[in-house]
């Protein structure tokens, strides 16, 4: 289930006494983790929160854990109690779409109620706490799952020291950053099957900088020259140019730049203005309008040819940059 609060007593307001923010333990339990594909930890989240789907994202490559991204959203006013949670050493944030009027948590610390929530308001909980959310009201959020080993690793990989506990009023806090990469993740979520692990990898590693920085207490590291040298750039168009149809991810593209996923994300960026999900996306329809240009291939042969999941994904995206469609602009381009 989704999480307990940082290293909170888990009583109401009363507890989180003077409104100041509590460290989350260091120590978390090393138990079974959630696997590493989408569709697992949907069913599994779906079945502790009797839901008939609870759509996931997430980026397993970036470490041996995934970091997650899971929508769950109930109409129901009596939704009751979720199911419990093995302990385990992650935390989860459950970031809020829609407001809850009434709900509670239980955890091995205790038994309290939470403040009622609006839409950005995000929550904090420590998953070595075993706890449970008994929700009295509908509810819409989403719950971004953050294992303790891909916290450490990634904070390795960008140069910063090892993130000691995260921090959090136990009552919540607005958090718009939160919010914003909720409402994102929500939209790619309206086709699982059309969402890039590349996009889902960039805002897995945006989601760790966010964390690492306001819940961890570590300043961001400053480099003079954080973009990627001239020939680094050049493996990376020469390997997309290769092979445009792959499902190229932040992770590969890093290795033919020896770099960290997170700092050649950061990197990338500088270099090219673009975030690499971004940048992909251009080159493949790049690439789709010389195949339409200069050959009689179909439709959705491009598509698949481009790394797009079908023509209907493909006329999307490519209507989206081109402001036509693919069929119009070939007829044009003739």
């Amino acid at each position: 289930m989704i999480g307990n609060k940082d290293n909170t007593d888990t009583q109401s307001a009363s507890r989180a006494r003077q409104g100041h923010s509590r460290s989350l333990g260091e120590t978390v339990a090393s138990q079974k983790l959630l696997p590493v594909d989408s569709a697992s930890i949907d069913a599994i989240m779906s079945g502790r929160f009797r839901l008939e789907h609870a759509p996931t994202l997430a980026a397993p490559s970036l470490s041996d854990n995934p970091i997650a991204f899971t929508r769950l959203r109930c109409d129901n006013v009596e939704h009751g109690l979720a199911g419990p949670v093995p302990p385990e050493g992650s935390f989860a944030f459950q970031v809020m779409l829609k407001p809850v009027e009434s709900w509670e948590l239980r955890t091995n610390r205790g038994h309290g109620s939470l403040p009622p929530s609006q839409p950005g308001d995000t929550f904090l909980f420590d998953l070595s706490e075993n706890p449970q959310l008994q929700l009295h009201s509908s509810f819409d959020m989403v719950r971004f799952y953050m294992p303790r080993s891909a916290l450490d690793s990634l904070a390795y990989g960008r140069g910063l020291r090892r993130v000691t506990g995260l921090r959090a009023p136990p009552i919540g806090v607005q958090d718009p950053i939160m919010h914003g990469m909720a409402l994102a993740m929500v939209a790619s979520m309206k086709n699982i099957d059309t969402a890039q692990p590349i996009f889902v990898e960039y805002m897995a590693l945006a989601f760790h900088a966010h964390v690492v920085q306001t819940y961890g207490s570590a300043p961001e590291r400053h480099s003079r020259n954080r973009g990627l040298a001239p020939w680094q750039m050049k493996r990376i168009v020469q390997a997309v140019e290769a092979n445009p149809g792959a499902n190229h991810s932040i992770t590969m593209l890093a290795q033919e730049c020896s770099l960290s996923s997170s700092y050649f994300a950061r990197a990338f960026k500088e270099t090219t203005g673009l975030a690499p999900h971004q940048w992909l996306t251009r080159k493949r329809i790049e690439h789709a309008r010389r195949l339409l240009a200069q050959t009689s291939m179909e439709l959705s042969e491009i598509a698949l040819t481009c790394g797009f999941v079908d023509q209907s994904h493909f006329s999307r995206v490519f209507a989206h940059q081109e402001k036509r469609s693919p069929g119009k602009w070939r007829r044009l381009a003739l």
